[in-house]
Parts: C-alpha cells; structure tokens; sequence
C-alpha cells in the first residue's frame, strides 16, 4: 500500500506449524488474507448494474412480447369477425338456394300434375271429338239417336269439369297450410298421378292400405311431393335393374306406437337394383343419386325428409342390394273427433 492511503478491508492471518516429534511443534509460517471493502463493493456495484441491465431487457423483452400478443389477437378478432360475418351471408345464401330449391321440387310436383292433368283430359275430349263426328253424321243423315249423342257429350263435358274442378283445387292450396287428410285417398291420388309411367314400365301394383285409419293433419300437396317422388324412385330403381321387365310396387299404411307416440307410416317398397349398404346413409343427403344429371339432381329424397321434418316427421330407408327397397313415412299421429269417429 501507499503510505497515505489506508485500505478499509478485514485482514487474517492463519498460522502454519509442523510437527517435528511427537512433542515439538514449532510454527514455521504463516497465511495472511486481506479482504478488501472497496472491491466488494465495486463487485456489488456492477452486480447491481448487470441485474439492472438484465431486468430492463427482460422487462423491454415482455412488453415487445406482450405487444405482439395483443396485435396478433386484435388482428385474430378482426379475421374472426370476417369470417362470421362471411358465414352469415353464406347462410343467408343458403338459405335462399334452399327455397330455390324448394320451389324448383315445387314446380316439378305441378308438372307431374299438369302432365296427368293433360293425359286425364285428353280422353274425354278424344271421345268428344269422335261424338261430334258422329254427330254431325247424324245430322246430316236425320238419323234418331240424337238424344244418345248430346247424353254422351253432356257426360265427357261433366267429366272434363270435374278433372278441372280437382286440379284448380289441388294447385291453388298454398303449400304449407295444414289440413285434415285421408292419406289412403292421397296416395290414391299420387298412383293416378304416375298411372301413365307404372302402366308404360309394367310395373304392378299392390296395396296393403289400412282402411280405418282416420285422417291427419299436414299439408297435403307437400305430403303429395314426397309421395311422388318416392314412388317415382321406386319406378327408377325397377327400371334401372338389369334383366328385369317390369316390377312390383308395393303400398301400405298403419299405425305403429314407438317412444310413448302414435305414428302414422307409409311404406313404399319395390323389387328394383336396390342400394348397396355402404351407400344407406347417403341416401337422404342432397346432391347424392345414382342418375345421370339429365335424369336427376339427387334433391328429392332430401327435401321430402326436410318436408317431413317440417312436422315432426321423419323418412327411412331400408335396403337389400340387387332385391328391394323400403321408404318408411313416418308422420305423427294426432287422434281427432274425425279419426275417431
């Protein structure tokens, strides 16, 4: 040390002996340490700035994180409420696809109408024309069976109102108002309808139809839809199995408690190609068919099954490939003064 300066500090001195017998021990050095105050002190120090240095990065480090965080949610949120907002157009979009849809299938069920509606009509005019012929005839000729004539005419004319009268009735009905129906006489109503197409594929028809049933409430054009189309599959499937001419079709109706409830079922079975198993659950699904697109959109069946669910109903499908189908209609039952009676 400099002789003016006194460094603050601890000082030790540990001697050092050694044994030269048994019984002489002799100190022979000494170790001497000096602690210095100053040096901890500047050790402390720049322990002191190195936790302070560390802890501004470490904290410098968090708030860069902090803020990456919250821009990284903020920009989240922000493609969160794009991509709800784009879902809601997209559902609206669907929506209005579906009631396009819907209306398309609509306008098929009138088609199928008008085209029965035509075929029913032609006959009686047919026999009219060929009456007024004859008519004429007579006239010419002042033969006497004029009476026969006019009664004849009189009869095809009545009957050309009354197929005009029931188509009036069955497309004016808006198709969603519920009515108290006779499901026997609609499905009556739909064989009539596809009588044309079933005559032309040879196609056979038996029915096992409950006739106590009492009647039930739904729309009946809407019921009418999805008869058809059902029916309609049944006559494609018979058509479209190989090495076959001609088919049965088989109706009937009942009622069948299930769940604590009464439901009222239509079954609509056929002897066609069938549905290989793996395909069962697609059926119902929109856009699934096995036509070709001139022949079908895969809509149908669909939108009967939404058409059923529109009152608690449901439709099911059973199937042996290669040997026959089953549609179940399930409707619930209601028990009324009419069905009771």
């Amino acid at each position: 040390h400099k002789d003016d300066e006194v460094e603050e500090g601890w000082e030790v001195i540990a001697p050092m002996d050694a044994a030269l017998s048994q019984k002489d021990h002799r100190i022979v050095g000494a170790v001497r340490v000096f602690i210095s105050i100053q040096l901890i002190k500047r050790v402390a120090s720049s322990l002191s700035n190195i936790i302070l240095i560390v802890g501004a990065i470490g904290g410098l480090s968090l708030f860069l994180l902090l803020m990456t965080a919250l821009r990284r949610t903020i920009e989240n949120d922000r493609r969160l409420h794009e991509v709800e907002t784009r879902n809601i157009d997209l559902s609206e979009q669907l929506h209005e696809a579906e009631r396009n849809l819907m209306n398309l299938e609509k306008f098929s069920v009138l088609g199928q109408l008008t085209g029965t509606f035509a075929h029913e009509i032609g006959t009686p005019l047919n026999a009219i024309t060929g009456h007024l012929t004859l008519l004429k005839e007579d006239v010419i000729s002042d033969k006497p069976n004029l009476d026969s004539r006019f009664s004849i005419l009189e009869g095809q004319v009545s009957k050309i109102a009354g197929i005009v009268k029931n188509f009036l009735q069955t497309t004016a009905q808006p198709p969603s108002e519920l009515q108290l129906i006779d499901a026997n006489q609609l499905i009556e109503k739909s064989l009539t309808i596809l009588g044309p197409r079933l005559e032309l594929l040879q196609v056979k028809v038996q029915r096992h139809l409950d006739r106590g049933l009492g009647p039930i409430r739904i729309a009946p054009l809407e019921l009418e839809q999805v008869l058809i189309n059902i029916i309609n599959n049944a006559i494609d499937a018979i058509r479209m199995k190989p090495g076959q001419v001609g088919g049965i079709l088989e109706l009937s109706t009942g009622l069948n408690r299930r769940d604590d409830a009464e439901w009222l079922e239509i079954r609509v079975r056929d002897n066609g190609m069938g549905i290989p198993e793996k395909d069962l659950k697609k059926v119902l699904r929109p856009f699934y068919t096995t036509k070709t697109p001139a022949e079908g959109t895969g809509l149908g069946l669909s939108i009967c099954a939404d058409l059923l669910a529109k009152v608690d109903g449901n439709l099911s499908v059973a199937s042996v490939e290669n040997e026959w189908t089953l549609f179940t209609i399930s409707i619930p039952f209601v028990h009324t003064k009419e069905s009771d009676s």
